[in-house]
């Protein structure tokens, strides 16, 4: 009886472990909040610099102390081979602070950052932000699809 009770905690214990997030995920406290992937909901998205920077990825601080995120990468899910990846210039993010990484080009502030490219990045159908430090370590990431519906909130 006590091996079948030990047993059960094990498992119990084994089970969560196993649904837990990964430690760089669960310790960040620099995260992607939201996901506006469809500037035009409803209708066809405008092939403008003006409605690809409507398609946009919301960085946030929730530390209490600012983050350099000079080097960090922000990339979508790969397909047919290519990977678009965004990396962040010289840039200091505020404690409780926000970014916006809009996919068309603009002037970059403290607030809003431009990708600068001129076709659409993130899938209406689905895709994956992903957010990674310096060292290549995941720090976040924000999936939608189909059945989302434009901004997915993380």
């Amino acid at each position: 009886m006590k091996k079948l009770a030990a047993a059960a905690v094990t498992l119990t214990v084994l089970g969560s472990v196993a649904v837990s997030a990964p430690p760089a995920l669960a310790a960040s406290k620099v995260r992607i909040t939201a996901a506006y992937y469809d500037p035009n909901p409803g209708g066809p998205d405008p092939d403008t610099n003006a409605g690809r920077n409507h398609e946009y990825i919301v960085i946030r601080n929730f530390r209490a102390t600012k983050v350099a995120l000079t080097g960090w990468i922000l990339h979508d899910v790969p397909r047919a081979g290519t990977v678009n990846r965004f990396v962040f210039p010289k840039f200091v993010l505020g404690p409780g602070r926000v970014v916006r990484i809009h996919t068309g080009s603009g002037s970059n502030t403290r607030t809003d950052l431009y990708w600068g490219k001129t076709f659409y990045v993130w899938g209406d159908d689905s895709d994956t932000a992903t957010l990674q430090n310096k060292a290549r370590t995941v720090v976040d990431r924000c999936s939608w699809t189909s059945t989302n519906t434009s901004p997915a909130y993380c």
